[in-house]
């Protein structure tokens, strides 16, 4: 990987951490770390810079930090999308961290399988575990904001809790007849709403709708949800 991350629990100074148990596991499969070796690292939220192996044993490591670069700057990209299956959920969670986007929500649609909100990928420690390794790729140590609403409506209680009035807001909709986002000109706050690939229905659209989101089609190709993602992060 890129970046060594190290969590704040596993500081035992401003400059010192000792990692062991499963942690320790990943980063010997993960970074191949020995005793000596240094390499770019950070602290999780927190700052950027180098890291060094100062010592390693089947038990811990201790890791010493010169971190002080800030990380990458935040896309003010939010993603709304209908909870797809689960190896699309771990790789549209990797990639919100990669890509830098502020928040990620995975909601319940009328077009989804209930089944996917039983997704071990959902599980917190898989979730961090995807969120870590998207950071690592990116050598950034902000993880975006991610959240699971098993219901549609709690999800529209949350986005009308907060204030999104300055944010461009999109809805994309197979039967949408509006000019598709490749030539659609937003803000640099973007909100985006992306559906199950049969579609939101009408109510939901309608909710959309009336919270500001204008509804735009991709055009009259049908693409995986994790494709329109991953075109909406960039």
């Amino acid at each position: 990987m890129n970046c060594l991350l190290i969590y704040e629990s596993e500081l035992t100074s401003d400059n010192t951490a000792v990692i062991s148990g499963k942690r320790l596991e990943y980063l010997v499969e993960r970074h191949q770390i020995k005793e000596g070796i240094e390499i770019s690292g950070g602290v999780i939220n927190g700052k950027l810079g180098k890291v060094k192996v100062k010592s390693f044993s089947k038990d811990s490591a201790e890791i010493e930090l010169h971190c002080s670069l800030n990380p990458p700057i935040r896309k003010k990209t939010s993603l709304i999308i209908a909870l797809p299956r689960p190896q699309a959920q771990k790789r549209i969670i990797q990639a919100a961290a990669t890509f830098g986007i502020s928040s990620l929500y995975f909601i319940r649609s009328e077009n989804v399988e209930k089944s996917y909100f039983q997704s071990k990928m959902l599980n917190s420690h898989n979730v961090n575990k995807n969120i870590l390794e998207g950071l690592e790729q990116a050598v950034d140590t902000i993880p975006p904001e991610i959240k699971i609403f098993k219901r549609f409506h709690d999800y529209l209680d949350f986005y009308d809790s907060k204030d999104s009035e300055e944010e461009s807001k999109i809805l994309f909709c197979l039967t949408a007849t509006k000019e598709n986002i490749l030539n659609h000109k937003v803000n640099s706050s973007k909100i985006y709403a992306i559906g199950p690939e049969l579609g939101w229905n009408k109510y939901e659209r309608n909710e959309f709708a009336n919270r500001g989101f204008e509804i735009l089609s991709l055009g009259s190709r049908v693409y995986k949800t994790e494709q329109v993602a991953l075109l909406c992060m960039q």
